[in-house]
C-alpha cells in the first residue's frame, strides 16, 4: 500500500509538469544556397550564443556535412524568431565525418576568429589542410570572416595549416577548444583527434599561435598526448576538476565492446 501511494504520488507530480512544459517549432533551416533544393545532411555539431561581431544581435554556427559539398554556416537574429545566412564557407576537402569548430581569438590580436577543421580521407591530396582561421573584419555589425574573395559573399581562409603531417597521414581532428589554458598571457587551441594506423591512435594536442593571422602567424605544438586503443575519440574538453586554479585536459573516449 505504501509503494501504491508513493507512486500515485509521484505520477500526480508529473502531470503538472508536463502539462506545464509547450515546446513550439519557431523557426527551420531552409535549403543552403551551396545545396539542391531538399538534400538532407548530418548537421551535427553547432556553435551558438555568439555575437562576433559586437553589433547585439546573437549568432549560431554549425557545420553542414556528409554530401558532396560541405561548409561551415553562420546564420544571425535579425528580428523575433527570424534568422538569416550571413556567412557560409564551402570546405574544399572531402569530409570523413562530422567537421569540428570553435570560436576565439588565437592570434590574441583583439579580432576573433572562426577555427574549423574536417576529418577526410587522404588519397585525394598527400598533405593537405586540415585547420583554417577566419580572422573578423574588425568592423562592428560586420558578418566579414577570412580575406575577401572573388564574388560578394565570398571569403577565403586568413590562415591555415597541415599541422606538420607527413604525406598521406590519416588524422581526423574533432573536438577544438580556444583558452589560456596554461595562464601565459596567450590563448592555445585543444585539439582532439583520432588517426588510423597500428592501435588506432588516440592524440590530444595543445597549439599556439605567434604573430598575427594577417600577418604571416606561426603555428606550433606545445604539449601532445598519443594513446592507441579501440574506439572513437569525439569529445575533448577542459575544467578545473581538482578546484587548485589549474585546468584540465579530459576527454570521452567511445570503446567498442570488443576493444575492451
Amino acid at each position: 500500500m505504501r509503494r501504491l501511494l508513493l507512486l500515485l504520488l509521484f505520477a500526480g507530480l508529473l502531470v503538472p509538469l508536463a502539462s506545464a512544459q509547450n515546446w513550439d517549432l519557431v523557426w527551420r533551416l531552409p535549403d543552403l544556397p551551396f545545396q539542391p533544393a531538399g538534400t538532407a545532411s548530418e548537421v551535427a555539431m553547432v556553435k551558438a550564443g555568439l555575437d562576433t561581431d559586437q553589433d547585439g544581435w546573437g549568432e549560431f554556427l554549425f557545420t553542414w556535412t556528409d554530401t558532396d559539398t560541405n561548409a561551415i554556416c553562420m546564420y544571425e537574429a535579425t528580428a523575433d524568431n527570424t534568422y538569416e545566412l550571413v556567412w557560409y564557407w564551402p570546405l574544399p576537402v572531402d569530409a570523413n565525418t562530422f567537421a569540428g569548430m570553435a570560436v576565439g581569438n588565437l592570434d590574441d590580436n583583439d579580432k576573433v576568429d572562426i577555427l574549423v577543421t574536417m576529418p577526410m580521407t587522404v588519397d585525394s591530396d598527400p598533405n593537405p589542410m586540415r585547420i583554417w582561421a577566419f580572422e573578423w573584419s574588425g568592423v562592428q555589425g560586420e558578418n566579414a570572416y577570412g580575406y575577401p574573395g572573388a564574388n560578394p559573399g565570398e571569403y577565403t581562409p586568413t590562415s591555415s595549416w597541415n599541422f606538420n603531417l607527413a604525406n598521406s597521414f590519416d588524422f581526423r581532428p574533432y573536438s577544438l577548444t580556444v583558452e589560456d589554458i596554461d595562464k601565459d598571457q596567450d590563448n592555445e587551441l585543444i585539439v582532439g583527434v583520432r588517426m588510423s594506423g597500428a592501435g588506432s591512435i588516440r592524440q590530444v594536442l595543445v597549439v599556439s599561435v605567434t604573430g598575427e593571422f594577417s600577418l604571416f602567424a606561426s603555428w606550433e605544438y606545445e604539449f601532445e598526448y598519443r594513446q592507441s586503443f579501440g574506439g572513437g575519440l569525439y569529445s575533448v574538453t577542459t575544467g578545473d576538476l581538482d578546484a587548485d586554479g589549474n585546468q584540465e585536459i579530459y576527454y570521452l573516449e567511445h570503446v567498442h565492446d570488443e576493444d575492451l
